[in-house]
């Protein structure tokens, strides 16, 4: 047998003791820095947040709804600055977003100031649901047995009936759809129309509307439609168990 090699010489005792103590206390700063890191990013984050709103807030410029909702201002109190159409009163806030903010009074019972600060279209308005949220400004009561919600474009898998970024309303549909990528099966759908014969196909019926005419919250729809010679004004609310759609045409300059 070949004989074994030598022994590595081994370190002193207290050299070893002391290597030891060291890698020890390189792993407690190490885990002490890294906790401190853990807690330190999410603080500072929340307060450079706070900071930057602070500073929003305090700016001259600004013009945002949640921030005069954070001032305390009431959305009726916008009536001293500007003022609704005859008969009508400002509804919900101003979203930025185009959309029509003055109501008939009577749709504004229950009286619920906090009602006017729900957007209906957040979470809506992208090139496909998965890309902006899947929401849609659907029309209910709370635990109502179904929703209605106007509809802009062709609903199947994956694809929401209403895009806020869309200029024309083929009509309102009943709708159970929880979610997105369960889509509908046979949706029911009222079209207002002025033609004298009913328009079969979806791409026919579609009515144009400016985004200035529609008014959309919670409990109550509004739009102006566009159609031959005239138009529609379609509304939308909601019972318990159904919906209401008062409708309104004029043709020519007559009702």
């Amino acid at each position: 047998m070949p004989p074994r090699p030598p022994p590595l010489p081994r370190l002193p005792i207290q050299l070893r003791r002391t290597l030891l103590l060291l890698y020890h206390l390189t792993l407690t700063i190490f885990f002490l820095l890294l906790a401190l890191t853990i807690i330190y990013v999410p603080i500072s984050g929340v307060y450079n947040h706070l900071q930057s709103l602070q500073a929003y807030i305090s700016s001259p410029k600004r013009d945002d709804p949640f921030l005069r909702l954070v001032e305390g201002k009431r959305l009726d109190g916008r009536s001293l600055l500007e003022r609704a159409p005859e008969g009508e009163v400002y509804g919900h806030a101003d979203f930025q977003d185009g959309r029509r903010q003055t109501v008939r009074p009577e749709f504004l019972e229950p009286n619920s100031e906090a009602l006017g600060w729900v957007n209906v279209n957040l979470g809506n308005g992208g090139p496909e649901p998965n890309l902006s949220g899947g929401m849609i400004p659907a029309i209910s009561t709370p635990f109502g047995m179904t929703r209605w919600t106007p509809q802009t474009r062709a609903n199947y898998v994956s694809m929401c009936p209403y895009n806020q970024t869309d200029t024309k309303l083929h009509g309102f549909i009943a709708t159970h759809q929880p979610a997105i990528w369960m889509g509908e099966s046979a949706p029911l759908e009222v079209s207002p129309s002025l033609a004298n014969t009913p328009k079969v196909l979806f791409d026919d019926r579609a009515l144009p509307f400016d985004r200035s005419d529609e008014y959309a919250s919670p409990n109550y729809y509004r739009n102006l439609l566009k159609d031959e010679g005239g138009h529609v004004e379609a509304e939308l609310t909601a019972c318990k168990f159904l919906s209401l759609h008062p409708t309104s045409s004029k043709i020519g300059g007559r009702n």
